[in-house]
């Protein structure tokens, strides 16, 4: 051990103190454990950042095969194992911030699997369950037509079938008899009256008789028993009431004997060949529910035998306390085996364009009922039933007639997506993306010296020679410096590693373009049916990791050894996309993704991990830092050099976008949708407008981070339907701003205005409301909901005790304003029964609570404000406490520590921010210091954080993310040098 101790002390310098050196073994031993260290790709900067400078002159680097964090320029002993370094192999620079390189080996172990992002029709299976009830169209109700006595009842119980014309009931009725005495005596006069002469009374008489029987047959008579009292000629004192349809008789309502009046029920018959299914249907899934649909369903008395049905209603209410909706099938029962009351599964499956509608081919282009969806016709009608006008399928949500011309959706598995619940609820997600294989990961191309010679070699030739040649035309595509650079060393000699890199890059460069292949060049030479097939689909209509692998393969034409033994290092980039829904194992994609790409179905969690423990944005951390707040590095040039400025346009740019922010949130106290709508739209075409070009390194990497997020809102902004909805997304969009304004150091220029100036005894009236909401928090992280409620109720209390009167104009309404919101939710609070309700309100509460805080200010100490993306089923919240240890009020004792600082909120003075010993927020100096041991510092130490190792300062302090004391690392800036840009 001392032995390894005096390696660390040459390492490090003489003159550092022995403790010094303890807590950087310290330091390097914790860092190793993580499997990633500060010197890491991605813990700050991109190792090519400490390897090459300008001329690509610089030495290899090495490592140790056990602590990978160490990274030295030259070879000899690992301080920490005494173990013998080993070459360091150097990535090809990060194209993203949320990019993680593995060998082959490591993809193997972590079980990573990938899929294609595909345009496909998808089947949404909808799963319900419910049970069989009558058909209320087919119920009939037997009542007396007339009044009178139930003398005979031949179905005298319930369940007994009848079929359409059997006899029920024998009636006795006393009115009955006048009225057939009545008829008999009006046709005796008819026929009397025969011969008469005046027609008037002949014509009445038969008038009489017409009318009798009418009255008989309303009474409930058949045509049959009018002539049958006709012709007997004799009256009698009852009638039987015969079944006007077949069925069940499901209620007998009389008894003989009893007397009746008319309209009296007596029986309940159902017609059960047909029967109603209610099913329950969740509010997710009914965008894939439509009237007319077929369904699937089985039953508990026959199990595997499937029934079909057709959805005929659905309710146009939300059941509350189930959160589902009613959905109603008619299906066919011709063997009386579904019987009322039995309970069901159902499965609904539907196909799905990408525009959202159904696919059927039964219903396409066709005419439906609204009422009976049985009757479809091939043209436009009415109803064979009811007498209703046919309408369109297409307006119930199904395809039009040409159903093969339908958009495919843009789909990916389930398992892709990991969902983080940003925006709206549910469709924001992290996937990650397998980096085209076509592109090389690393400067091994294969056999340097090989490629050395066939260089020279050509080179050697006149240039009229090689110049229409496929090696003459990629010769070309290469700067002055860089062929000069590659001729300089000959075949023998070893190729500075800086020159690798940049001929890597420049590799990679012509396989994402579209100008190696030019036909007069090509021509006559053999590139190979793949290639081929490529050239027949034509280039411009190829996606683009289609056009990488056809460059890849003239290059291996090129270069039929060197390239082609190019090792592909695996690697995988982290995307936020807009979901659509899920349809079975998939996802619909709105937006971020394009078909051809291959995304991660498995070990995307160890992916997720990984970048974690090297302070990169991912899913459980969104702003990289190990969720300590925003990665370091925002101005870093990517090339060694000094924090580099935005330049004029971008600058300008960002401004301009930041405005659009403004523009929404006066779209949203407008409350019109389509403003709401307007202004998003508006917003994702100024991050479009944003020339990405003018950036550099670290900048554009940052820039590529924030572009995605703010495009992914303005997609879902531009698609807003609910006012609630776009509430939670501006949210959303001012974090991601705000952030990006940090990270970018853009000042108030143009910007939103300053801060007012804020009365010190107002501010002392307010930070005691603010501590009786530190102590809600505490409560609810402590699972005391009662406590919780009493500060609440302090909390109501300090702030009827604020004197308004100490703020004038804006400042004046706007705190009007916000102390009536929190004692709206403070009123919800302290009438909530439970923790659950309480955590509810409190998260209402801390989002007013931060905005408040950022606008009076708080006196004392700094507070930091967090947030829990797993919060409400994965909707995520945000609350503030103080200190850095996470105490999470929304899972308690569950979860304490799940949440991650995303904002700083400092104490102020006088209307100044407190220094001194308070954990301030980060200042602009400390935001933008590269991350990747800056050349631009004199001193040969730079110092670290033990917590957060990807703080890199040039000189000792604080943390700015969580305050503990910087250590000093060496590192010698001579020894340092810069990419090649």
């Amino acid at each position: 051990m001392k032995e390894r101790l005096e390696k660390v002390i040459r390492y490090f310098g003489q003159e550092t103190k022995v403790w010094v050196v303890v807590a950087a073994v310290l330091v390097a031993l914790v860092v190793g454990v993580l499997g990633r260290g500060m010197f890491a790709p991605g813990a700050g900067g991109d190792i090519t950042d400490l390897t090459t400078d300008e001329k690509g002159q610089a030495q290899e680097w090495w490592t140790c095969s056990m602590h990978p964090q160490i990274k030295l320029p030259k070879a000899g002993l690992c301080p920490i194992c005494n173990m013998p370094l080993i070459p360091l192999e150097i990535q090809v620079e990060s194209g993203s911030l949320r990019e993680l390189t593995v060998s082959e080996n490591a993809k193997k172990l972590m079980g990573i699997e990938t899929a294609l992002v595909e345009r496909r029709f998808v089947e949404a299976e909808v799963r319900m369950v419910g049970k069989i009830d009558y058909d209320e169209t087919r119920l009939k109700y037997i009542t007396a037509w007339i009044a009178g006595r139930l003398d005979r009842l031949w179905v005298d119980y319930t369940g007994v079938p009848v079929r359409k014309g059997d006899h029920l009931v024998l009636l006795y009725s006393p009115e009955l008899l006048s009225a057939q005495e009545e008829l008999l005596q009006a046709i005796e006069t008819v026929k009397s009256l025969s011969e008469s002469s005046i027609s008037i009374i002949r014509e009445t008489s038969e008038a009489t008789v017409v009318a009798v029987r009418e009255k008989l047959r309303l009474w409930g008579l058949k045509p049959e028993q009018i002539a049958e009292i006709e012709k007997r000629g004799t009256v009698s004192d009852h009638m039987t009431i015969y079944a006007p349809i077949g069925g069940i008789v499901i209620h007998k309502n009389a008894q003989e004997g009893m007397y009746v009046k008319t309209g009296t029920r007596i029986y309940t018959i159902a017609d059960l060949t047909e029967v109603w299914i209610r099913l329950d249907a969740y509010e997710s899934d009914l965008m894939w529910l439509r009237y007319g649909q077929k369904v699937e369903f089985t039953t508990e008395a026959y199990p595997g035998e499937e029934f079909v049905g057709t959805i005929a209603f659905m309710d146009p209410i939300l059941t509350q306390t189930t959160r589902t909706v009613k959905v109603r099938i008619n299906a066919k029962n011709p063997k009386m085996k579904l019987k009322p009351g039995m309970f069901v599964r159902a499965i609904a499956k539907s196909k799905i364009a990408s525009s959202g509608k159904v696919m059927n081919k039964a219903l396409a282009g066709k005419w439906i009922c609204r009422m009976h969806p049985d009757v479809v016709k091939e043209s436009a009608g009415k109803c064979d039933i009811c007498e209703m006008p046919l309408v369109r399928t297409e307006s119930l949500g199904y395809l039009g007639v040409d159903i093969t011309t339908a958009d495919k959706p843009l789909v990916i598995p389930v398992s892709a997506a990991l969902v983080t619940g940003g925006g709206k609820a549910g469709s924001r997600a992290i996937v990650y993306v397998e980096i085209d294989p076509s592109l090389l990961r690393t400067v091994d191309v294969g056999d340097w010296a090989a490629l050395l010679g066939m260089i020279h070699g050509a080179a050697k030739t006149p240039t009229d020679g090689f110049a229409g040649t496929p090696f003459g035309h990629f010769w070309s595509l290469l700067s002055d410096s860089l062929r000069e650079q590659l001729l300089d060393r000959q075949p023998s000699e070893t190729l500075p590693m800086g020159v690798r890199h940049r001929f890597v890059a420049k590799v990679n460069d012509v396989l994402r373009g579209r100008t190696l292949y030019q036909p007069e060049i090509w021509s006559g030479v053999e590139i190979g049916a793949e290639a081929t097939g490529y050239l027949r689909r034509g280039l411009d209509n190829l996606p683009q990791r289609e056009v990488n692998r056809f460059n890849r393969l003239l290059l291996e034409r090129i270069f039929p050894d060197e390239i082609a033994k190019g090792r592909y290092a695996p690697t995988f980039e982290g995307q936020e996309v807009v979901l659509g829904p899920r349809a079975g194992e998939y996802y619909l994609v709105r937006y971020g993704l394009t078909e051809g790409q291959r995304v991660v179905t498995k070990g995307s969690f160890k992916i997720d991990a990984e970048l974690q423990i090297q302070a990169k944005p991912s899913m459980m951390t969104p702003e990289g830092g190990g969720g300590g707040g925003p990665s370091p590095g925002a101005t870093d040039t990517g090339d060694g050099k000094a924090p580099m400025k935005l330049p004029a346009l971008v600058q300008a740019q960002l401004h301009a976008l930041m405005e659009s922010g403004e523009k929404i949130d006066k779209a949203i106290e407008a409350g019109g949708l389509e403003g709401i709508r307007s202004a998003f739209a508006a917003m994702g075409r100024n991050v479009k407008a944003v020339q990405e070009e003018k950036l550099k390194g670290h900048m554009r990497l940052l820039w590529k981070e924030y572009s995605m997020l703010l495009m992914n809102d303005a997609v879902e902004g531009k698609e807003i339907e609910k006012l609630p909805e776009a509430k939670r997304l501006v949210t959303l969009m001012h974090e991601h701003l705000s952030s990006m304004k940090s990270k970018f150091g853009l000042g108030d220029d143009h910007g939103p205005p300053k801060a007012p100036v804020i009365a010190p005894e107002f501010r002392q009236q307010f930070t005691k409301a603010v501590e009786a909401y530190l102590a809600v928090q505490q409560a609810l992280a402590n699972d005391d909901s009662k406590q919780a409620v009493a500060a609440a109720k302090k909390m109501a209390e300090a702030i009827d005790a604020v004197n308004m009167k100490l703020l004038e104009g804006e400042d004046h309404m706007a705190w009007m304003k916000a102390s009536g919101e929190l004692k709206k939710i403070l009123a919800g609070a302290v009438q909530a029964k439970g923790v659950e309700p309480v955590r509810k309100e409190f998260a209402l509460l801390s989002e007013e609570v931060a905005v408040a805080v950022k606008r009076f200010g708080v006196s004392g100490s700094s507070l930091y404000k967090f947030k829990c993306p797993m919060a409400f089923n994965n909707r995520g919240a945000t609350w503030v406490q103080t200190g850095q240890d996470t105490r999470n009020p929304y899972f308690g004792s569950v979860m304490l520590q799940c949440g991650s600082v995303i904002e700083v909120l400092p104490a102020v003075e006088g209307g100044r921010q407190k220094g001194g010993d308070e954990r301030a927020a980060p200042s602009e100096e400390a935001v933008t210091q590269p991350a990747s041991a800056p050349a631009a510092q004199t001193e040969s130490t730079i110092w670290t954080c033990t917590m957060h190792p990807q703080v890199r300062l040039a000189s000792p302090g604080k943390c700015p993310i969580c305050g503990m004391e910087l250590i000093p690392v060496r590192q010698d800036a001579k020894e340092q040098g810069g990419s090649d840009g």
